[in-house]
């Protein structure tokens, strides 16, 4: 599509020099394209290209890899802010978009996140610049929590990636549940053996694993605890774990008892036959960061038709999405109703 521009290396004008002022409405959309988090990253690029072209949108988008590695993140960020007009970023991931938030208060300029669970304080609610197209991790753990406590999960054990996403998640558990969470497990990111933490796991027989890790991680995670006669134990974790990859490489025989907390829109949810367009446009199926492709490409749209007092247009946002109605709260976040789902069937067990 001759309408999304991938940006070059090289720089034009430093921060302190002048940019060549443009009347279109320009974006920088920095995402993970290669890397361990680029099928996500792709998955999320098709649905804003596929709803750009029906869109007929004007919306100029400047795309560049990120490679999940925050450090180049801010360079290509910073190279993009230093040659274009941006009116606006959009980033996927916690660990790009919390200092890429630097960056944007630095120029700023509003960054739009998804794929990005932070404590409120630290992200959403940290800078004026900020606004999140996600759940917050405070929503997500109490319905987690709630989900526990009506199963009577307790004690618990938790096994998480050992990052902003991870650590974010296993500390504000405790806050959440009511149970004693008797083991605490983490692994480095690039770690895809856990069966050391899940035999120490399974010594103490938890009733439930609280599992936080991307498609990589929780493809190995579900096929050791087969290995280790450990599917007696449920596994709770985030909408990563619905992902249509993890299932496809894990089989969908290692979902037994597997369950997620994922936005009630994303069970079952294909407003307009828009995931029949994609198999069609794209000859693969949709994952599920599609549906956040598809309502952060109608917030840019609806943002290039009032792009003066951007900050204001954002927060007077209000129409329909695949994740349900679009409004920002006062703190620049889309809040979305929670469901916990069966990971093997996307059937709602929690309400």
């Amino acid at each position: 599509m001759g309408i999304l521009l991938l940006t070059a290396c090289g720089g034009q004008q430093s921060l302190t020099g002048s940019v060549v002022a443009s009347d279109s409405f320009d974006v920088a959309l920095v995402l993970p394209l290669t890397g361990k988090a680029a099928q996500v990253g792709h998955d999320f690029l098709r649905a804003v290209e596929l709803k750009h072209k029906e869109l007929n949108s004007t919306v100029v988008l400047h795309i560049d890899d990120t490679r999940t590695i925050p450090a180049e993140a801010i360079t290509i960020t910073r190279r993009i802010l230093d040659t274009q007009d941006i009116d606006l970023i959009v980033a996927l991931q916690a660990q790009v978009s919390m200092p890429l938030l630097a960056v944007a208060d630095q120029y700023d300029i509003p960054l739009l996140s998804t794929l990005t669970t932070l404590p409120a304080s630290e992200f959403s609610r940290r800078s004026d610049n900020a606004f999140l197209v996600w759940p917050i991790p405070e929503d997500q753990l109490e319905k987690t929590a709630q989900f526990m406590k009506a199963r009577n999960y307790t004690p618990a054990a938790t096994l998480t990636v050992f990052d902003e996403f991870g650590n974010t998640m296993a500390t504000m558990l405790e806050s959440y549940f009511d149970g004693e969470i008797i083991q605490e497990e983490v692994f480095e990111i690039a770690e895809l053996d856990y069966r050391t933490s899940l035999m120490k796991i399974r010594e103490l027989n938890p009733d439930v694993l609280y599992v936080i890790g991307y498609p990589p991680h929780l493809i190995n995670i579900l096929r050791q605890r087969k290995e280790l006669g450990m599917t007696h134990i449920p596994v709770v974790s985030t909408i990563h774990i619905q992902s249509d990859f993890v299932k496809q490489e894990a089989g969908l025989d290692l979902f037994e008892d597997v369950f997620a907390v994922v936005p009630i829109a994303f069970i079952n949810n294909n407003q307009d036959n828009f995931f029949d367009r994609y198999r069609t446009t794209f000859d693969v199926e949709p994952d599920f960061l599609a549906p956040f492709g598809h309502d952060v490409m109608l917030i840019l749209d609806e943002l290039s038709k009032e792009p003066k007092n951007l900050k204001e247009t954002i927060f007077a946002l209000d129409f329909e999405g695949m994740n349900g109605q679009m409004t920002f709260n006062k703190h620049g976040e889309v809040r979305m109703p929670l469901v916990i789902a069966d990971a093997k069937d996307n059937s709602v067990v929690y309400t």
